[in-house]
């Protein structure tokens, strides 16, 4: 089993309720793509905001690619798309 941190950044942070704080999978292997439709199961409503191309997520500290394979112990934070002025 895998499992780890969770982060929420910006809006993301509405769906503690859905997500919680650990990611967790059974799964030998898991991409971060796999992880975050895991979470769009779960929570649904936030479709457009991971859909967007601006939408990150970051592994240790440390933007990753959907592609990129995570292991046991990972902190996993969502990056909303922001705007500034």
């Amino acid at each position: 089993m895998l499992e780890g941190d969770l982060i929420l950044f910006g809006c993301l942070s509405d769906f503690e309720l859905q997500l919680g704080k650990r990611w967790s999978s059974v799964e030998a292997t898991l991409t971060i793509e796999t992880l975050v439709l895991g979470f769009l199961e779960r929570a649904p409503e936030m479709s457009e905001i991971v859909s967007s191309p601006f939408f990150k997520v970051a592994v240790n500290n440390r933007v990753e690619p959907q592609s990129f394979v995570l292991n046991d112990g990972d902190t996993v934070a969502l990056l909303p798309p922001v705007t500034g002025g």
